[in-house]
């Protein structure tokens, strides 16, 4: 993600202080790049969990990251769509998601993952801890919302749908 004011990562650092409270094994990692970068790296280190926050840079491997991890969070304040969310769902990760348009479309929240309220960042602890102690809880989940990717967000369906919109507006 872009490391910027509109991404919200303040919000999930200070989530992350909270589980790390409870789980001194949890990991964070932050793939992408921004203007905010070393001040959220500083965040950590204040917050007394840099240690446990990976600031990986760019990458160009987020499928495989994804594979690598067990729950992705979406904290942004604005977000056109997100499709991270749908890479998420492919890999079958549960995610959560602030409640905002976009997130709030593709995550269906106590199925596929969780929605909670913007800049809540004690909801999202709270979701994040309970998904990191019921495997099972992530795994029903993660299934839920890769059959919803398969169901909603093919290509074919994309083109349907859009193909659909023109065919509308042009008939008028």
């Amino acid at each position: 993600a872009h490391l910027g004011p509109v991404k919200n990562h303040a919000m999930l650092l200070r989530a992350m202080q909270k589980v790390v409270a409870s789980d001194q094994r949890a990991r964070l990692y932050l793939a992408g790049d921004g203007p905010l970068r070393e001040p959220l790296q500083d965040m950590a280190v204040e917050l007394g969990i840099g240690e446990h926050v990976v600031f990986l840079g760019y990458r160009d491997d987020v499928p495989a990251l994804m594979r690598d991890c067990d729950i992705v969070c979406l904290t942004s304040k604005a977000e056109g769509f997100g499709m991270v969310l749908i890479e998420a769902g492919a890999a079958r990760k549960p995610c959560i998601v602030t409640d905002i348009t976009g997130p709030r479309e593709v995550v269906v929240d106590g199925v596929t993952g969780f929605v909670v309220p913007p800049d809540d960042d004690e909801a999202l602890a709270e979701r994040i801890l309970q998904l990191s102690r019921d495997a099972d809880l992530r795994r029903r989940m993660g299934e839920a919302a890769r059959e919803r990717v398969e169901k909603h967000y093919t290509l074919e369906r994309q083109v349907a749908l859009v193909d659909r919109v023109y065919r509308e507006v042009l008939g008028r």
